[in-house]
Order: C-alpha cells, then structure tokens, then sequence
C-alpha cells in the first residue's frame, strides 16, 4: 500500500501546523537564483518561495504525472517539472544556486550518490536547503523508530524513519551553516553549503 499524494497532504496536516510550516518559511526564505526542488510531491514549498529572489524553478519527481500541484496564477516564478531520479541528474556541474529537499532523503535508495550528486550540481557557494525526519537522540523513540520502519517501508514508499541525514549530508561535503531540531530531534532542518 502507498500513500497518495492528497493523502499524503492529509497525513502531514498536523504536523504541518506543529513545525513544520514554520520551518519552511523560516528556510525556504533563503532560496534564490537557479533553484533545484528535488522530490516536489504536491508543491508545498513553492508558496514559500520569493517570487523576487528566484530566477528559474526546476522541480524533480520519479514521476511527476502523479504531481498534484496547486495552480496559482499569483506565483509568476518561471518553473518546470522533470522526471529524473536524484541519484542520477540530467544536469551540468555546478548549475543551480540553490538546492532544496524535504522529507525526501528517508526514501531515497542510495543517499550517499544522490546527496554526491547534489554536490556535483551545485554551484560554489550555493545554498542546500533541508528539512528532513530523522532517528531521534531519545534512546526510546530510536527504539520505536527502528521497530516501526519495516512496516513503515511498505506503507510509505520506502521511507525509512530510523535514517539519519545529517551525517550523509556532511559526508557528501556540504558545510553545515545551520540545524534546527523539532519535535524531539524527529525533524531537523538547516542550510549547508558547497
């Protein structure tokens, strides 16, 4: 069973409004020139977007005709959605200026190649932008967390809640500028850099 993307948007509402929501405008704020999205889902984000700041938006999905996307004739940001898989993109060396991902690098099957690959197409100097859920520092929820991820693979896409992103992203060499914890240390969003 796989959540649908409304479903999804219905499944995240609490959280939303809990942390989430904030996170975004606090982070997404920061974007600007060239922007890479990488895991659109159901456009969230793009609200949260400086229409000013922002050149040209490139949204990447596995399979963007699934996309539900708000349509919005206020939003005049220059977009496009492409099919492609993080772990390989279509794109030159060192093209955008800022790269985003949301909850998307607990699914990601090889994230130590799509976070490389990120690197690879960032400028110098460019901004990485993230929220992610990760494992917990509280010895109780990492238990539950490792406990619940077999199952959880299977009903959300291979979403693993025991991943910890951070050390991936370091390890990819991104610099991280900085890290916002939530809920516990389940989210964690911040900025790194090239």
């Amino acid at each position: 069973m796989k959540l649908s993307t409304r479903a999804y948007d219905t499944f995240m509402f609490p959280l939303e409004l809990l942390a989430l929501k904030n996170l975004r405008k606090q982070l997404l704020s920061n974007a600007h020139g060239n922007v890479l999205e990488v895991g659109t889902g159901t456009g969230v984000n793009l609200k949260y977007l400086s229409q000013e700041k922002i050149s040209k938006y490139v949204g990447l999905d596995l399979d963007s005709k699934d996309l539900y996307f708000p349509k919005d004739e206020n939003h005049l940001i220059d977009y496009e959605f492409i099919d492609a898989n993080v772990e390989s993109l279509p794109f030159n060396d060192n093209h955008f200026d800022t790269i985003i991902f949301t909850l998307v690098f607990c699914s990601v099957h090889n994230p130590e190649q799509g976070l490389r690959e990120l690197y690879r197409v960032l400028k110098p100097n460019g901004r990485l932008i993230f929220i992610e859920h990760i494992m917990p520092r509280n010895p109780l929820l990492r238990r539950i967390f490792h406990g619940l991820t077999p199952l959880w693979l299977s009903v959300a896409d291979n979403c693993h809640l025991n991943r910890d992103t951070i050390p991936l992203i370091a390890s990819a060499g991104f610099r991280l500028k900085q890290q916002h914890y939530y809920m516990n240390g389940i989210f964690v969003g911040g900025i790194a850099s090239k």
